[in-house]
């Protein structure tokens, strides 16, 4: 019985070790990788590896269902070529019990992006990934009611891979050119889903990762964490082009 003890003692010694070298190597990572690779890619950058979105900004939205936790990371407020946004990692999930047994739902993981676009709207415009079953703003609440409407587009691919709901469908094609269907189309290689109200376009990438973060079975140089880094930044930043322009 002794002999177990010490054994449990040794692994939990272990385990708690290892997250504290875990710690500091990934905040060493950061200050050292992630930050000067912002600092060459972007402009006025402001970036909080501990930091993250507010939960009410996100899940204000509706975008994604509320879960029972959420969690963000890696907070960055910055511009790209001349363009203000924000981003970083956000999960939500979903923690249930049944028959004694506990289930975690993955409602969200991956990258939010939050910028301005120049045409502006007046009501509420959401373009939801086909593979999000967690995203269901049309669907009414126990004590509200939704004015959103199911809208269709001309493309048969578009209307494929994404669910449109609007609040104005007729602003949805002052929004979404046939051009952009097309861009949001060829665009779509990952899941993503959007929300536009005003002129705040939110953009929500379930890459089901976070990014910036160290990589702790695979030796990486300095230079190839960088251009891993650099890569992470401008897959995310692509989506800043879809409306622009409009």
């Amino acid at each position: 019985m002794e002999g177990l003890f010490v054994l449990f003692f040794i692994i939990f010694a272990i385990v708690i070790i290892s997250m504290i070298l875990l710690s500091i190597k990934n905040k060493a990572f950061k200050e050292t990788v992630v930050i000067k690779v912002l600092d060459e890619v972007l402009e006025d950058v402001t970036y909080g590896y501990s930091k993250g979105f507010d939960r009410n900004l996100i899940l204000d939205t509706k975008l994604i269902n509320k879960g029972s936790s959420f969690s963000s990371s890696d907070f960055v407020d910055a511009k790209y070529d001349g363009i203000p946004f924000q981003m970083g990692n956000v999960n939500i999930e979903y923690t249930y019990t049944i028959d004694d047994q506990t289930y975690t739902d993955v409602y969200f993981k991956g990258q939010w992006l939050i910028f301005d676009i120049e045409k502006s709207i007046d009501g509420k415009l959401y373009m939801i990934d086909r593979d999000f079953k967690y995203s269901t703003p049309h669907k009414p609440g126990l004590f509200s009611k939704t004015d959103l409407n199911k809208v269709e587009t001309e493309s048969i691919g578009f209307n494929k891979q994404f669910k449109v709901y609007a609040s104005n469908p007729l602003e949805v094609f002052e929004v979404l050119s046939p051009q952009k269907i097309l861009e949001f189309y060829d665009k779509h290689r990952e899941d993503v889903s959007f929300y536009l109200s005003g002129t705040k376009l939110h953009v929500a990438i379930y890459s089901n990762k976070e990014i910036f973060s160290v990589k702790l079975l695979k030796s990486e140089s300095q230079d190839q964490q960088e251009i891993r880094v650099r890569n992470e930044i401008l897959e995310v930043l692509s989506y800043l082009n879809i409306l622009k322009g409009q």
